[in-house]
C-alpha cells in the first residue's frame, strides 16, 4: 500500500482542473494511507491559502478519509467535525486535543485559555 502525501491530497481536493490530479485519483483509488499529519497540512493549506471554509474544508476531509488509511481514524474524524462545524475559535491543532480527550479521556493541559475552556466542557471527573 502506498503512502500519499499532502500534496497528493490537495491535487485529489482541489480537482480535476489541478495538475496531477489523474495521479492522485488513482493512488486514491488503488488503496492507499496517509498519515495525521497530512491532515492537519491539508486544513492549513486549505485554510490560509484557499480561504475555503472551516466546514468545507472538514466535510472534504472526512469524506476523503472513507477511501484513504490513516492511524487513529476515530480522533481525526472528531478533530474535523469539532473544527468544522462544533468550535469556530480553534484551529485543527487544538481541535485534536479536544478530540483526544473527549474520545480516550486523556486529561489535556494546556495553558491556552481558548482549548482550556473547551476542554472543561468535556473532561471527565475520574
Amino acid at each position: 500500500m502506498n503512502l500519499i502525501d499532502t500534496n497528493y491530497i490537495l491535487r485529489f481536493i482541489l480537482g480535476p482542473s489541478e495538475p496531477s490530479f489523474d495521479k492522485a485519483k488513482e493512488a486514491i483509488e488503488n488503496g492507499c494511507r496517509t498519515l495525521p499529519e497530512s491532515i492537519a497540512e491539508a486544513v492549513f493549506v486549505l485554510e490560509s491559502v484557499y480561504k475555503a471554509e472551516r466546514s468545507r474544508i472538514a466535510e472534504t476531509l472526512i469524506a476523503l478519509l472513507y477511501d484513504v488509511e490513516i492511524e487513529r481514524k476515530e480522533i481525526i474524524v472528531e478533530a474535523l467535525e469539532s473544527y468544522g462545524y462544533g468550535v469556530p475559535k480553534l484551529d485543527y491543532v487544538d481541535c485534536l486535543y479536544l478530540a483526544v480527550a473527549k474520545l480516550t479521556k486523556e486529561n489535556v493541559l494546556t495553558m491556552d485559555k481558548k482549548l482550556a475552556r473547551q476542554l472543561q466542557k468535556i473532561q471527565y471527573t475520574g
